[in-house]
């Protein structure tokens, strides 16, 4: 840090540096827009610099690590630098952290940073521990979900376990995370639940009638929504399945899937052998606003992930006021109760389909729903920036007493 700072009279705006690995700097991207929400708020209480840490892998176009490291752009009005590391399909992945390390120090150095604020445990959070080591700043990391429940290799998990216990926080967005977090290692009284929030201006209780209207969709059709990407972690084969078994008794069943990934094209052959073009419809990916009207539209709201986090779009629905049916995964549970939808066991289609059937049957309350999680992406912020503060505050203490601590680089046998 270039001045001293106190965590009870900062004098001045922190300045963070925030390590994403996933962030929306395209025109319509919605690539990273749950971490973008986050930091758009922190912008407004900190000075905040993005980081957006991707592998050029060789062979492809960004596989000129030094032409890309300095490009700089913006997501809104978030500064951000696009920081390529090169790197070889698998081949490089335990060494990826310490490559990403290397291009992040400089820019570090350069801009001064008071924290770092990385999201996504390993290569991101790994490199930013090592990069605050050098600088002697706190490194605050924040489990996003898969980087702690789908941990791809034996060399990820190891690196990621160094991760979490050398950094000076862990943030997460859910209990089972935290649990998950320390069974890795991190010390328990430095790991802490920030539960996410949504942009309550957009998802609202609305008019299902109004917004039908808007959407062209028949009055008496019963819609189930799904909001996310096609890939396989979502489970999607299943809900098709479910709606096969659902449309014998239910003739104006409508299941909308918005969205995109990899999984479309067998998704869509799979609708196609079912039978179901009529029933299941994949419309592709929408904006905010248009997500908000399709809930609003919606009866039923579904999420059958076989692994989750906390899911942002369980805070959508829910604020819309919009029942929930999904699986008893992850950090779901701690959102969905009785009183607002129905939970599952994973791959269970036949279990996904009477849950939706009942969901479907019942008169929920919309206003009661929407009052459970009245949680802003303000307030997910201003947890965050206190989190930082702490941190500043724990290691200023702890260099005074013992001097800083450090973490060696990964082995290269690793």
């Amino acid at each position: 840090m270039t001045d001293s700072l106190s965590a009870t009279n900062p004098g001045r705006r922190l300045r963070i540096a925030i390590v994403v690995e996933a962030f929306p700097v395209d025109p319509g991207s919605v690539t990273g827009l749950p971490v973008f929400n986050k930091v758009r708020e922190l912008k407004k209480i900190a000075d905040v610099t993005v980081y957006y840490c991707r592998a050029a892998y060789v062979g492809t176009s960004h596989s000129d690590a030094r032409r890309y490291a300095l490009n700089r752009s913006s997501a809104g009005d978030v500064p951000v630098y696009n920081v390529y590391f090169p790197a070889v399909r698998l081949l490089s992945r335990p060494m990826n952290g310490r490559n990403c390390a290397h291009h992040l120090i400089p820019l570090l150095r350069e801009h001064q940073p008071d924290a770092i604020l990385a999201f996504f445990l390993y290569p991101q959070g790994y490199a930013a521990v090592l990069a605050a080591n050098k600088l002697n700043i706190p490194a605050i990391l924040v489990a996003m979900g898969s980087d702690v429940r789908q941990i791809p290799d034996l060399s990820t998990k190891l690196l990621t376990q160094r991760a979490v216990r050398h950094a000076d926080s862990v943030l997460t967005v859910s209990e089972d995370l935290r649990q998950r977090t320390i069974a890795l290692g991190a010390a328990p009284d430095r790991v802490h639940t920030v539960m996410n929030g949504c942009n309550q201006r957009l998802f609202h209780v609305g008019d299902r009638t109004v917004a039908r209207e808007e959407l062209q969709i028949p009055a008496d059709q019963e819609l189930v929504v799904f909001v996310g990407r096609l890939v396989p972690v979502k489970q999607l084969e299943d809900l098709i399945s479910a709606a096969r078994i659902l449309s014998a008794t239910h003739p104006h069943l409508q299941v909308v899937c918005i969205g995109e990934g990899s999984c479309r094209t067998p998704l869509l052959h799979s609708v196609h052998h079912k039978k179901l073009n009529e029933v299941v419809r994949f419309i592709g990916a929408k904006s905010q606003p248009e997500i908000a009207k399709w809930l609003a539209a919606c009866n039923v709201f579904c999420l059958p992930s076989k692994s989750e986090g906390s899911p942002n779009v369980i805070f959508e629905a829910l604020a819309c006021g919009r029942p929930v049916v999904a699986t008893n995964v992850g950090g779901i549970p701690d959102l969905v109760d009785s009183q607002c939808g129905i939970l599952v066991r994973p791959k269970a289609s036949a279990e996904l389909a009477r849950a939706l059937h009942d969901a479907l049957g019942r008169r929920w309350n919309e206003a009661a729903i929407a009052a459970r999680l009245h949680r802003t992406w303000r307030d997910m912020a201003e947890e965050i920036h206190q989190h930082v503060w702490n941190a500043i505050a724990a290691r200023q203490s702890s260099t005074d007493a013992v001097g800083s601590r450090t973490m060696s680089a990964p082995s290269a046998r690793i």
